[in-house]
């Protein structure tokens, strides 16, 4: 651990990321410590903005920024290589790709869990409308069910949807608020797995 604290990405994100998001959005986080004394974990997410990824890595514990990763659609910044390489560069994303759909998302991703990192997902597959959740894909529901001893985190973003919505040219400097639910352990078919989470 006490090399990660040399790498250059880290303080990236903790030096640059997180004051820029601080000063121009402004993050109201509450219950933040439901992610300490974690080791590994799901943190899953409504999805509405791009501003979403960015603000689950302002809340990670800085011993986990290198150690979790993001699931992210191929299909959608694959267009633009400069955007692919900058991803992979702070996210390490687990790479979906929404329409060929010829590699297996969740098998990747329980590879990425196996090797003691978090992951970061948006079981809404996609983002959806401002302001409202729409019913989660149940990709989640197997990767917890296949790895039903990791903990999932679930997070509620309000904000991003007004601060950066789909379609949206530019970002507003509006306020954003995290709110950290409990840890818990899901057991049982992907469906009702899928259910649960979205409950909580």
């Amino acid at each position: 651990m006490t090399s990660s604290w040399r790498s250059p990405r880290l303080w990236v994100h903790l030096l640059v990321l997180r004051p820029l998001l601080q000063l121009v959005f402004g993050i109201t986080v509450v219950g933040r410590e439901n992610l300490r004394g974690l080791d590994r974990f799901v943190l899953a997410a409504n999805h509405n903005s791009h501003l979403d990824v960015l603000l689950l890595y302002a809340i990670l514990p800085p011993t986990h920024v290198l150690r979790t990763s993001a699931v992210a659609a191929r299909d959608y910044f694959g267009r633009f290589p400069w955007l692919v390489a900058t991803l992979e560069y702070l996210f390490r994303p687990v790479w979906v790709d929404r329409v060929r759909k010829d590699t297996d998302t969740v098998a990747e991703i329980v590879q990425r869990l196996d090797e003691g990192r978090s992951i970061i997902i948006f079981p809404e597959g996609t983002r959806g409308a401002p302001g409202r959740m729409e019913e989660f894909k149940t990709g989640v529901g197997r990767v917890l069910a296949a790895r039903s001893n990791i903990p999932v985190v679930p997070v509620h973003l309000l904000g991003p949807e007004r601060s950066f919505p789909r379609h949206a040219s530019f970002p507003l400097p509006l306020w954003n608020h995290v709110t950290v639910g409990p840890p818990q352990l899901l057991r049982g078919e992907r469906h009702e797995i899928t259910t649960t989470l979205q409950n909580a």
